[in-house]
């Protein structure tokens, strides 16, 4: 599902949620980066978008909203590299 197809109210509370955490992070860590733990990213956006959560589940997708699998990915970036999960759904897939 398109981000931006959510509403705004939806998206202002992700993005302020999500900066929120990125803040609380410095709290343990003295990097300047924020750091955003995956399970968290993936329980605000079943939070602010209403979507069920499949983060603990044993299947590829970390949400379903509505008939959409949705992967939450979190990756890393620093000094012109970026270390990422990537993750790629079938349509055919028969799981929930």
């Amino acid at each position: 599902m398109n981000y931006l197809k959510h509403t705004q109210s939806q998206r202002q509370s992700y993005e302020r949620n999500l900066a929120l955490i990125g803040t609380s992070s410095k709290l343990f860590s003295d990097s300047a980066s924020p750091y955003l733990s995956y399970r968290i990213t993936e329980k605000l956006y079943c939070e602010s978008f209403n979507a069920i959560d499949c983060g603990r589940s044993d299947i590829s997708i970390d949400a379903k909203l509505h008939d959409v699998g949705i992967g939450i990915k979190t990756f890393l970036h620093g000094k012109g590299n970026t270390f990422q999960k990537i993750a790629e759904f079938n349509k055919g897939s028969k799981r929930n």
